[in-house]
């Protein structure tokens, strides 16, 4: 019996295998093409801080798709988990936050005017 649920969960990590790489495939094409479009339109205004911020936040995106599709693969493969690779994972989606963050949302205060 656990043979066959050991047979059942490799199934499953490989079928996740194949649709994360298919995901990273498309969203790599779209947004190379989204910026090769946007240079040749009109780099002017595709190339604004927004659209920059927007770009980034993207390709992080698929930098933690990478990673997880890597976590997944050495999790098939030798059938533990890297810590290594969960914590890059962690700190690559920290730093997209930091990065898609919109900051004119918030007002800030001083700490002195509440004295």
């Amino acid at each position: 019996m656990l043979k066959y649920v050991k047979i059942l969960q490799k199934g499953i990590i490989f079928l996740l295998l194949i649709v994360m790489s298919l995901i990273l495939l498309v969203s790599t094409v779209n947004i190379i093409l989204n910026v090769v479009l946007g240079a040749i339109t009109g780099p002017e205004t595709f190339f604004n801080a927004q659209r920059l911020q927007s770009l980034f936040g993207l390709f992080l995106i698929i930098l933690i798709g990478i990673e997880l599709l890597d976590t997944v693969k050495a999790f098939l493969e030798e059938e533990k988990i890297h810590v290594e690779i969960v914590l890059l994972v962690a700190m690559i989606a920290l730093a997209r936050k930091v990065i898609i963050w919109d900051f004119s949302e918030y007002e800030f205060r001083s700490c002195m005017a509440s004295l």
